[in-house]
Parts: C-alpha cells; sequence; structure tokens
C-alpha cells in the first residue's frame, strides 16, 4: 500500500466519524421551554379619602417576574412587589406598574386612580338628653359635630372634663353650667359653647298630700287613695289606721271592720321627708 492510498483510507475514516458524531443525539435541558414577558396588573386596598393617605398596593401581574417599578403618580417610585405609600397632598393621582423579567417587560398605568381630597378642620356640634332637672342630675351629652374628628375634649362648667365622644355626667350641686365641645383632626379644630346650658335645682324635701275615695260607707270598704304630693318624691309610705301599711303610689285599700280610720303619708327623698296625717279621714260603718 503506498502513502496516497494510506492517505484516503485516513480521510474516508475521520469522515465517517464526523458523521457519527452529528447522529448522536445532544441533551438540552432548555429544550421545548420558551421564557415570556410577563403582563403588568395591580390593585389598592382603597382608592379614595383624606390627606394624609396611606395606600396599600398589591401586585396582580401574571407570568415569571423578576423586577417590579412603581409610580405613584406624586414624583415618589417603588421596587417593591407590594408597596405602601402615604399620599400628603389632596389631588387625582396616576398609578403605574413596570413588571419585567429575561424575555421583556410590561406595564400597566391606572389614571386618575387615587383620589385625595384635603382635610378641614370638623365643626363642632352636641345636645344633651336633659338639660334642666335636680342635684344630683344625670346628664347624656352627643357629640353632633360634622367632618372628621379624631379627638374630643368636654368642659361641663363644673371643673370636670372628658374625651370621652358622649359622654355621661352627673352634676353634684344646684347651678346654671356652661358647657363647651372642642373637637380636632389634623387640619385644625373647632369649638362650641352654650352659656348656661345645664340648669340644676337644689332639691327640696317634697311636702305630702293625698286624697280619698270614698271616704264613707259600710264594711266592707274599698277605698282608693291618690297621692297628690308636691316636690320630687322617690318613696312613699302609707298608714291605713288598721294596723296596716303600703309603699305603693297610689294604694288600694278594703278596710273590714267598722270605724273610724286615721291616715297617713309620708313622702321622702334625698333632702328630706314630709308626713301628712288625717285624723278619722276614712269612715266605716257596720252593715
Amino acid at each position: 500500500m503506498n502513502i496516497k492510498q494510506k492517505i484516503f483510507i485516513i480521510l474516508i475514516s475521520m469522515i465517517l466519524l464526523s458523521a457519527t458524531a452529528l447522529a448522536v443525539p445532544q441533551n438540552n435541558s432548555n429544550a421545548g421551554t420558551h421564557l415570556k414577558a410577563p403582563v403588568a396588573a395591580f390593585s389598592a386596598h382603597q382608592t379614595s379619602g383624606y390627606a394624609p393617605l396611606k395606600v396599600a398596593f398589591t401586585d396582580k401581574s401574571t407570568g415569571s417576574r423578576t423586577s417590579y417599578k412603581w409610580s405613584f403618580g406624586d414624583g415618589k417610585y417603588s421596587t417593591v412587589k407590594n408597596p405602601a405609600h402615604t399620599y400628603t397632598k389632596a389631588g387625582n393621582y396616576t398609578v403605574s406598574l413596570k413588571v419585567s423579567n429575561a424575555a421583556g417587560n410590561n406595564t400597566v398605568t391606572k389614571s386618575n386612580y387615587i383620589v385625595v381630597k384635603a382635610l378641614k378642620a370638623p365643626v363642632a356640634a352636641f345636645s344633651a338628653h336633659s338639660t334642666s332637672g335636680y342635684a344630683p342630675l344625670k346628664v347624656a351629652f352627643s357629640d353632633r359635630s360634622t367632618g372628621i374628628h379624631t379627638s374630643y375634649k368636654w368642659s361641663f362648667g363644673d371643673g370636670t372634663y372628658s374625651t370621652a365622644k358622649n359622654p355621661v355626667h352627673k352634676y353634684n350641686k344646684a347651678g346654671n353650667y356652661t358647657v363647651s365641645l372642642k373637637v380636632s383632626n389634623a387640619a385644625g379644630n373647632n369649638t362650641v359653647t352654650k352659656s348656661n346650658y345645664i340648669v340644676v335645682n337644689a332639691l327640696k324635701a317634697p311636702i305630702a298630700a293625698f286624697s280619698a275615695h270614698p271616704i264613707s260607707g259600710k264594711a266592707p270598704l274599698k277605698v282608693s287613695f291618690i297621692d297628690k304630693s308636691t316636690g320630687v318624691h322617690t318613696s312613699c309610705k302609707w298608714s291605713f289606721g288598721d294596723n296596716s301599711f303600703s309603699t305603693e303610689k297610689n294604694p288600694l285599700h278594703k278596710y273590714t271592720k267598722a270605724g273610724n280610720y286615721t291616715v297617713s303619708l309620708k313622702v321622702s327623698n334625698a333632702a328630706g321627708n314630709n308626713t301628712k296625717t288625717m285624723s278619722n279621714y276614712i269612715v266605716v260603718k257596720s252593715r
């Protein structure tokens, strides 16, 4: 075999080896996959309110994404997935979100999405369920203020105060009391004052008086007694003259035996008591 034949055989062998190598399939882990750009979407837990307004944004985008860029419409930005942002001034704000991956990016924009209103100072107003009575007088106050208000300061006119929205206050002494309410928010405050709004009268002992019907008749005799006392009285005590008693205001009593009966009524309150006695008031005759 000469040199030319040897060279020919070597060339043929190299060609066959290359063809065999090309015929062997390659292991490619990325075969059959194709990365797509994400599609941007978002929402907010609230889209309107008074300044300063804190808004929590939530990414709702689809597809794989490796970066975020939020624009809040007030010159501020964020690269957080789900940011919270505070709007400090009134206005309508356009919000956008750009999401990206290696395949590309996508942006969604919502015009005038966040509406922030200017906060105004509230206007104070209030009422009370009763404005006059006898000491001790318990009064329930109700806040009637308009606008957003975050704090309250009541002055009851007797040197006492409250920060409750709808307080209940007890006046222990007689007098005319000027009441005021101050309501506040971040924008300012306002106060309303009502002069001599609560009138508390000094409690006096009541004056006992009563009547009855009928006041005479045959036994057994049913008699209706009527309390006619004046002044505030919280308790009544009747004595019917036959060793029987009652604490009702207007009792009904039956006399079973003949006789003349002396009746008395004692009425009381925190300031004292008074008794009215009518001798031989009820006359019961035999059958």
